[in-house]
């Protein structure tokens, strides 16, 4: 059975606060900021608040955290989704993420408050192993195509439980 976070309001309003601060650096560096960039920042920071909840890992940034450093000590990605219709959701990696960290798949679940899913997770190098190009090289922003994996082929969350409480 795949584990079900629930978050607190407080615990939403923090992942909140996070999403904005993100935000804040992306202004510094571009000049727009587009409801939909706002919306996914927020569903993301509460995705990984989630898996840290899960986890029992602090979600607080650090001062001196800088982007290209993990979402989640030591080596954890989150990438969460919202499922749409019967579309099942997938992890969706660039081409350019580091393949040798563990990208953990979130859903929130729809019309439930603050529930999020932890679907599984996988390492970068397995979804490019494994997973299916289906966006080639766009040539934006310097990407290096899209692989997706299919959601059955996800390691079960609690290996990545033991392994991460056994880290700690």
């Amino acid at each position: 059975m795949k584990p079900v976070i629930n978050l607190t309001s407080w615990e939403h309003q923090e992942a909140c606060k996070e999403a904005y601060k993100r935000l804040q650096v992306w202004v510094g560096k571009h000049s727009y900021i587009d409801r939909n960039m706002q919306n996914a920042n927020v569903l993301g920071a509460c995705g990984e608040a989630a898996v840290a909840k899960w986890l029992r890992l602090d979600y607080v940034r650090r001062d001196d955290w800088q982007a290209g450093d993990p979402d989640l000590y030591p080596d954890i990605e989150v990438k969460t989704s919202q499922p749409y219709g019967e579309h099942r959701p997938r992890l969706i990696l660039q081409g350019n993420n580091n393949p040798h960290r563990r990208y953990v798949l979130v859903t929130k679940q729809r019309h439930r408050g603050y529930h999020y899913t932890i679907e599984g997770w996988a390492y970068g190098w397995e979804v490019f192993d494994s997973g299916i190009e289906y966006q080639p090289d766009s040539g934006r922003g310097g990407r290096h195509g899209s692989y997706w994996l299919d959601p059955r082929m996800l390691h079960d969350p609690e290996e990545l439980r033991a392994s991460v409480l056994l880290e700690l």
